[in-house]
């Protein structure tokens, strides 16, 4: 596969919030995301680890970003989409990566040592454990949900680390949930405000 069909394939994992593992059986048997990513429907699907070596790359050399907004502006210029007015929806969500998870919590993974555990309360109380990675997203609100910007973490850092990065400067509001607050607030508005001192404070940098 060229590396613009691998991006493709990241595309339809974020979109679709897919496992490495997970990716691979999707195009494997869905004609849709073959053609998506120009997958002849001959051709083998690629091994899972070829998806999470390319993301770590494109991580790596802060590739992401730089494509999005180079996708996003070439939209813009065709008509393809308008831009909401700075609204956005910032959340994270685990690339699980269960092909390399080590039978012990406290081991580390041989295969890929990036990949890390994740632990959260679940709706009914009780903690959930999750193994792999964590994608950090900054999508534009409107109903086509556009990417404006990503970044890729290890499974155990916490989401409102990543909070100002993903910020692209023009965001008048926008939503997140509680665990982007850095009082743990689980009042909407109140991320609302941390989104504009977020900005002020990159601005001013």
């Amino acid at each position: 596969m060229a590396a613009t069909d691998d991006f493709k394939a990241l595309l339809l994992q974020s979109w679709y919030k897919l496992s490495d593992s997970a990716l691979e059986k999707q195009l494997d048997c869905d004609i849709l995301f073959r053609r998506f990513i120009a997958l002849d429907i001959s051709e083998s699907v690629p091994d899972h680890s070829t998806f999470w070596r390319f993301r770590q790359k494109l991580d790596n050399l802060m590739f992401m970003d730089k494509l999005l907004q180079e996708i996003n502006s070439q939209l813009i210029d065709q008509g393809l989409y308008i831009k909401s007015g700075g609204i956005s929806i910032v959340d994270a969500s685990v690339i699980e990566a269960k092909q390399c998870r080590p039978k012990d919590k406290d081991e580390q993974s041989t295969q890929n040592p990036d990949v890390k555990w994740n632990v959260k309360a679940g709706s009914d109380g009780k903690s959930e454990s999750t193994y792999g990675y964590k994608a950090h997203i900054n999508v534009d609100v409107d109903e086509d949900g556009l990417i404006k910007s990503i970044g890729y973490t290890e499974g155990n850092v916490h989401d409102s680390n990543c909070f100002t990065e993903l910020l692209d400067g023009e965001e008048s509001s926008g939503y997140a949930d509680s665990a982007y607050s850095s009082k743990q607030h689980s009042e909407c508005w109140m991320i609302e405000i941390l989104i504009t001192e977020a900005l002020s404070s990159k601005n001013t940098i």
